[in-house]
């Protein structure tokens, strides 16, 4: 060795001839701790060094107050950039990124090393009721209804909540697409419509128009039953078909009442053949149980025709 000053002027012929080494105002600082610097760490002169020695990580006093940038690319080390869904990566002003929520919708807190992220103002509850229904309030609490009853729908009030209801009540037109299906309750238009695309079913009510007809408005339309009888024991049936025999028919069905109105109509004349036919009549009918269809002679309207022998068409209207 020369023994020349290896910091020296550079005048010297065995001078260090590297680079000048700048020393901070302040001199420098090494700091060596069992945690990471804060922003509370900041009575040290810029480019003092810190040295986590619980996680092997070094920091560097790069701005007044306490803003430390961590050396190197060891685990935990600096972070470049963020990039969220949109708008591309994002980079940090002064070693510092922020991460803020939504006014009224999410909200951010920093504690030690970890930001937690919460909703806010309207989504305030912690839990939601299973199978409930979130309403809107402006800026208030959103407000979970309790849960609707199997068949019920969410019938809507001008300024209030809605409510679950089994008997919802519609102004104007209620269109189905596919089908409109009533389990246990009754289908009712008072002063509007109700369309069905395809079908509409009552499975244990009515369909009732207060104040208006059942159309079939196109060439084809006919009534359908799922169900109808063909022969005298015709069970819940409120249609189906009979052959008298001798003239007469007693018709055992749990669908007719002690006021209906009954609906008859010859089918064909069974194996009557050239003898003659009678004049098709309803008889005793006994709510509930059955009812008697008759053919009485032209000439004498109390004596049954016993040559008919035809196949009857019968439909019950109450």
């Amino acid at each position: 060795m020369s023994g020349k000053n290896p910091l020296g002027n550079g005048k010297e012929p065995q001078s260090y001839e590297g680079a000048n080494l700048v020393l901070p105002a302040g001199g420098w600082r090494l700091v060596i701790s069992v945690r990471a610097p804060t922003t509370n760490d900041f009575k040290y002169p810029l480019g003092a060094i810190w040295i986590n020695k619980t996680t092997s990580t070094s920091y560097q006093l790069v701005t007044n107050p306490g803003i430390w940038t961590i050396l190197g690319n060891a685990t935990g080390g600096d972070i470049q950039s963020l990039t969220g869904g949109t708008g591309g990566a994002i980079l940090p002003t002064l070693g510092n990124i922020n991460l803020l929520g939504t006014a009224n919708q999410i909200n951010t807190v920093g504690s030690g090393d970890t930001i937690t992220w919460s909703l806010t103002g309207p989504y305030a509850p912690a839990t939601y009721t299973d199978h409930g229904v979130l309403v809107g309030s402006g800026t208030g609490d959103i407000t979970a209804l309790s849960v609707g009853a199997t068949g019920t729908l969410l019938a809507g009030s001008t300024g209030a909540d809605p409510a679950f209801t089994a008997s919802p009540t519609i102004t104007g037109t209620f269109t189905a697409g596919t089908g409109l299906v009533s389990l246990a309750g009754n289908i009712a238009a008072n002063t509007g419509a109700v369309n069905a695309g395809t079908s509409m079913t009552a499975t244990l009510g009515n369909i009732t128009a207060t104040n208006g007809n059942f159309v079939k408005g196109t060439a084809g339309n006919k009534d359908v039953y799922s169900s109808v009888a063909t022969n005298a024991t015709a069970g819940a049936n409120s249609a189906g078909s009979v052959t008298l025999a001798g003239g007469t028919a007693t018709v055992a069905t749990t669908a007719v009442t002690a006021s209906s109105l009954i609906r008859i109509y010859r089918q064909g004349i069974g194996s009557t053949g050239a003898a003659a036919l009678g004049i098709l009549t309803i008889g005793t009918i006994t709510a509930a149980t059955s009812f008697v269809i008759n053919s009485v002679g032209a000439a004498d309207a109390t004596a049954l025709q016993a040559s008919d022998v035809s196949v009857v068409f019968w439909e019950i209207v109450n």
